[in-house]
């Protein structure tokens, strides 16, 4: 069943989503960026999703593929069903900032520029808990919830796919967000927050 590509099916998903028009808009121009190629991959995608439990999946991912479509205005480039990479420009040349990871495991993986100390400084995160390993931070809007943030470097990360290596090219460090596909309204803001971080850096 084709999820994107048919008008007769969009209505039906947007209601049974609860898709806010903002994010929706975001999804739809994310989509209409993408080549044939990545179009199938993303329907073909978003039609293995259907067999989740519920529709939260769907809802965050989409959310997602656009609000970080909408901070990358040069290109994206979809790595079959598992990952999307996310552009700016750079001279003449492009610059990896974002890539989107979804292996339907009931979490989904961010890879970002890495911004913490700037969320830190703003308030959006607060210092992780010594015993946490510096990995799991509580939200500055929601302090008894948290983020699972990972750093990445070259030199600590061997065999890195291709989708994210990029990020840590010319000693670039990232930062590898890890979140359920039912994060809280709370948990989705402050991944937004910190991607906008990222992208102003």
């Amino acid at each position: 069943m084709r999820l994107r590509g048919h008008v007769q099916t969009r209505k039906p998903m947007i209601q049974s989503t609860s898709i806010k028009s903002e994010h929706l808009n975001d999804f739809d121009a994310f989509f209409s960026r993408l080549d044939a190629g990545g179009r199938a991959n993303v329907d073909r995608h978003l039609a293995a999703c259907e067999n989740d439990a519920t529709r939260d999946h769907i809802r965050l991912w989409k959310r997602l593929a656009g609000f970080l479509a909408k901070l990358t205005p040069h290109s994206i480039r979809i790595t079959g069903q598992r990952a999307i990479q996310f552009y700016i420009a750079d001279g003449k040349y492009r610059l990896q900032l974002f890539a989107l990871e979804d292996m339907r495991d009931g979490k989904l993986s961010l890879y970002a520029a890495d911004a913490v100390d700037a969320a830190l400084r703003a308030g959006i995160l607060l210092p992780a808990p010594r015993e946490d390993h510096a990995t799991t931070y509580p939200l500055g809007e929601a302090s008894d919830q948290y983020l699972k943030i990972e750093s990445l470097s070259a030199a600590t990360t061997t065999s890195a796919p291709e989708y994210y290596k990029h990020l840590l090219d010319w000693n670039r460090k990232a930062i590898r967000i890890t979140m359920s596909t039912t994060a809280s309204p709370a948990q989705v803001r402050v991944v937004e927050s910190l991607c906008t971080l990222a992208a102003q850096r």
